[in-house]
C-alpha cells in the first residue's frame, strides 16, 4: 500500500464516500446479518440512525441478502452499530 493513502468505503445507505475507519462495517453470513470485523465481504454504513434507515428503504440490505431482511437481523444490526463504540450521530 502507497505511504499516505486512506481507504474509502460507501456507505450503503446515504451513498457517501468516506475514510474505511469512520465506518461501520458488517457481513453477511450464515446466520444473517453479523456486525463487526466477521469473516466474508464486508459492507458499510455511516454512525449514523439514518443511514440504517435509508439501507432498509432503498432496499439495500434486501439486494445483499436476496431477500428482505426480518426484524431480528434488523435489530441486531441496530445493536452493532449502536454497540460499536464509535459516536453514532
Amino acid at each position: 500500500m502507497k505511504r499516505g493513502h486512506v481507504a474509502l468505503r460507501t456507505c450503503l445507505g446515504c451513498g457517501g464516500k468516506f475514510p474505511k475507519s469512520r465506518l461501520f462495517r458488517f457481513t453477511m453470513g450464515p446466520g444473517g446479518v453479523a456486525g463487526g470485523n466477521g469473516p466474508g465481504r464486508g459492507h458499510y454504513l455511516c454512525f449514523n440512525a439514518g443511514c440504517l434507515d435509508k439501507a432498509l428503504e432503498r432496499r439495500g440490505l434486501s439486494r445483499l441478502l436476496g431477500r428482505m431482511p426480518d426484524g431480528e437481523e434488523v435489530k441486531r444490526l441496530r445493536r452493532d452499530l449502536l454497540e460499536s463504540g464509535s459516536s453514532f450521530i
